[in-house]
């Protein structure tokens, strides 16, 4: 932890080790991990709406089903397998 004027700032281990409960520190990284998926699903869906893409073309694009976009863009895919040749 370091303070910075008036404020405190800490590492994210600083503030788990602080702040959370051993017990609790697995449930807190499974929604830390649901939230990051949440996040990049939004980010996708919202800069393919800017390319003018529809989730058939992202998908012809992909070599995946329009439904598999969906999933990654609802953040129900979370893999790097989702993109073939990764």
């Amino acid at each position: 932890m370091s303070e910075d004027g008036e404020f405190f700032t800490y590492t994210r281990d600083e503030f788990l080790e602080e702040f959370v409960h051993p017990g609790d520190r697995a449930a807190v990284e499974e929604a830390r991990d649901r939230r990051a998926l949440r996040v990049r699903a939004e980010y996708l869906a919202e800069m393919r709406g800017k390319a003018g893409l529809t989730q058939a073309e992202v998908a012809e694009a992909m070599g995946v089903s329009q439904q598999r976009v969906s999933a990654i863009e609802n953040g129900a895919v979370a893999e790097l397998a989702t993109v073939p040749g990764l």
